[in-house]
């Protein structure tokens, strides 16, 4: 089994994305960066320390598949010491009782050793302080038991072990007998924001709670806004968890108490402002989670609402928009795997062959205009270029200033022909039949006409 580290740079527009598996943290910059860590390989581990455990079935392989997970185990040690680590790896339907933990990479200016088996590994500054704080707790239920942290669970760098893992993640969490959404370190006042919203787990909400005073706002909406809220993947760990619970700092409230209590029908707000948290990142995040607006609450999400409803959440690989919903899409998703080998635009086609349009489409002419809508709308969530999803391996191209299946004519000019040859290539080559079909639809009618245009043009001559 091996561990590796590995973290990264790239720039998008204006800032800074750093790339620490499935997470990331947005840093104001201007110009691209580049930063790798040298690789660290650790050796399998063959025997388990813990008799309890004993009959928990062993695989020291490197790759996980679809099957198996890696799981972590805080050893106990004194405060300021050096943190350790014992990973074991079982199948995810023979694991042991586990807590999953969701949390964000943190700042990528700092990171800590922590021990595994005894071999130093980097591991980010916001992921130690979990530990650390875990560890302290570590005689509590808690901690004191199986960990799944997708840092130490994954290896990020191979791309076949992430396409696995991904494809599970909500299994894993669903499976996890407790999710702890770690939001980092105590600051901005952030034990008073949870003592504001901890009682009405009990007492339920209160009027006095609704109304909120200036210093109970701002502690509030500091904790609403932390990055943590604005994570793509983050929805998919809080839709798939059986029981959630908040952890900020040594502080801890049920995640449902925080839900229910910003998106109460009357929602709490700042006095005499008509700005609530219902409106906040974290407010709109439980939103997305309990299914409220873009078709959510349908009985059948398809994987095309959920990237509406999801867009406006951060990822750095454009790929994950649709990989980090793929597992909570029910249709729409046919042939769509976490494969981090294909292009997007290979994945864009994908995604718009399962769209209903196409594949149950009329075959009028006016669906070309219906799916070349379809196809820029796709382009748009995910950022890419106009026309970007017509590329083939052929040497096809299309202007970006051209909208090839809406401005698609039915004159028999040599401008329509060549551009009715290259997007019946393109259809053919990512199996668009009824796109197909359209298009052939489209060709019969060109040449209609031509000959329409050419008898008149006899008639008229003589």
């Amino acid at each position: 089994m091996a561990f590796r580290k590995l973290s990264s740079w790239r720039s998008s527009r204006d800032s800074l994305f750093f790339w620490r598996g499935r997470h990331e943290v947005q840093v104001n910059a201007s110009k691209e960066v580049v930063e790798d860590f040298s690789f660290t390989e650790y050796p399998a581990i063959d025997t388990f320390h813990d008799e309890s455990i004993a009959s928990w079935p062993v695989i020291t392989c490197s790759e996980l598949g679809s099957e198996r997970i890696r799981l972590v185990k805080i050893t106990p040690g004194p405060p300021g010491s050096t943190i350790e680590c014992e990973v074991r790896v079982c199948f995810l339907d023979q694991a042991p009782t586990y807590t999953a933990v969701s949390y964000t990479w943190g700042s990528p200016l700092g990171f800590r050793d922590v021990l595994i088996h005894g071999q130093p590994h980097s591991v980010p500054k916001n992921l130690w302080r979990f530990l650390d704080q875990a560890r302290r707790l570590s005689g509590s239920d808690r901690f004191s038991g199986w960990l799944w942290i997708d840092a130490l669970s994954i290896d990020q760098s191979d791309p076949h072990e992430k396409l696995y893992q991904v494809e599970i993640i909500s299994s894993i969490f669903r499976n996890a007998t407790h999710m702890i959404v770690w939001l980092g370190p105590s600051y901005a006042n952030s034990d008073h924001a949870l003592a504001i919203v901890y009682p009405c787990s009990t007492e339920g909400l209160r009027m006095d709670v609704r109304i909120l005073a200036g210093p109970d706002w701002s502690a509030l909406h500091s904790l609403c806004e932390r990055p943590y809220w604005r994570r793509l993947w983050v929805y998919q760990e809080l839709k798939s968890a059986r029981h959630a619970e908040l952890m900020c700092g040594s502080r801890f409230v049920p995640l449902g108490t925080l839900r229910d209590y910003l998106l109460d029908p009357v929602a709490p707000r700042l006095a005499d402002k008509s700005e609530t948290l219902r409106e906040s990142s974290a407010g709109n995040m439980l939103g997305l989670v309990k299914g409220i607006g873009f078709g959510l609450s349908q009985k059948l999400v398809p994987i095309s609402s959920l990237l509406r409803a999801t867009n406006h959440l951060h990822c750095v690989d454009p790929r994950d928009k649709a990989y980090a919903v793929l597992n909570i899409a029910q249709t729409e998703k046919q042939g769509i795997r976490a494969d981090y080998t294909i292009t997007v635009p290979t994945l864009l086609n994908k995604i718009l062959r399962n769209e209903p349009n196409v594949a149950i489409g009329l075959g009028l002419t006016d669906d070309l205009t219906r799916w070349g809508r379809e196809c820029e709308e796709l382009e748009r969530l995910f950022g890419e270029p106009p026309n970007s999803m017509f590329v083939t391996t052929g040497p096809v191209r299309f202007d970006p200033h051209v909208r090839p299946l809406v401005d698609l004519g039915v004159d028999c000019n040599p401008t329509n022909l060549k551009l009715l040859d290259s997007l019946s290539e393109w259809a053919e080559f990512y199996s668009h039949n009824r796109i197909s079909q359209s298009l052939l639809q489209r060709r019969q009618m060109i040449e209609s006409n031509a000959k329409r245009t050419n008898w008149l043009a006899r008639y008229l001559g003589n």
